[in-house]
Order: C-alpha cells, then sequence, then structure tokens
C-alpha cells in the first residue's frame, strides 16, 4: 500500500501515469513500478530545482516487525541535521504491527499512539495506516 501510494504521487506531480488504471497486483511488479517513478521524479527534479523531492525509503528496514521507536530513529538518521523544516515522512506500518502483536489491536494502537506522540515533537510524519485488515 506504500509502494502504491507513491505511484499515485508520482502519478500526481509528474501530471502523467505510471500505470494508466491498471491495479498492481504483484509485489515485484509493484517494487519494478517504484524504481521507474523514483528515476522519472529525479529525472525532473535534475530539470527544475522546484520539483519536490520525493523519495521511497526504508523498504526492507523493519517493515513493521520491530518497535516503532526503530522508526523515529531511522527517520532522523535518513533525515540528517535538516533544520529545514520541509522533510515529511508518510509512514505505514498499522497492519504490520497489529500482526506483529498477535492482532491486538489495542496495545497496536497504544504503539503507534506512542510513535505519533515522539515524532509530535519534531513535526514532520504523517500515519497513513490503521491497525486494521481487510480482504476482498
Amino acid at each position: 500500500y506504500m509502494k502504491q501510494l507513491y505511484i499515485g504521487l508520482a502519478d500526481i506531480l509528474m501530471s502523467k501515469h505510471v500505470r494508466k488504471n491498471e491495479e498492481i497486483m504483484g509485489g515485484a511488479q509493484r517494487s519494478a513500478f517504484v524504481s521507474n517513478a523514483q528515476h522519472w521524479m529525479e529525472k525532473r527534479r535534475e530539470n527544475n530545482e522546484k520539483f519536490p523531492f520525493v523519495q521511497y525509503r526504508c523498504e526492507g528496514e523493519c517493515y513493521g516487525r520491530t518497535e516503532m521507536d526503530v522508526c523515529s530513529r531511522c527517520i532522523t538518521q535518513f533525515s540528517g541535521n535538516t533544520t529545514r523544516g520541509d522533510d515529511v515522512w508518510v509512514v505505514g506500518v498499522g497492519v504490520h504491527t497489529y500482526y506483529r502483536l498477535n492482532k491486538q489491536v489495542d496495545t497496536a494502537v497504544q504503539h503507534i499512539l506512542h510513535f505519533l506522540d515522539t515524532e509530535a515533537q519534531n513535526n514532520r510524519t504523517i500515519y497513513v495506516s490503521p491497525p486494521n485488515y481487510s480482504h476482498r
């Protein structure tokens, strides 16, 4: 879902479709489209410095398999000492947190809230994934 979000964001920012109205079902296929989207957004930024600098990061670091404090440390590491205030991190590991915590919704919500409280002081994170899952 985060890869799909990134591909959709690339579509919007570049005003062209990376994938024309087709749902991308496979993980390998989705990864290929993320790479393609990153390539074209980097090219656009090379030609226009005002184009947003957007990256897809944290692919294999934890994927929700660890405590969310790791997310904060990872974000800080990637951000470096930036004080510009223009970094925004979109995080979504709710489903994975839910499964890591043996499908305990209340516990998963507490872990996510702790992460959000930690990140609130930095004002840099948008969280996009509730701890639930629905299968079609």
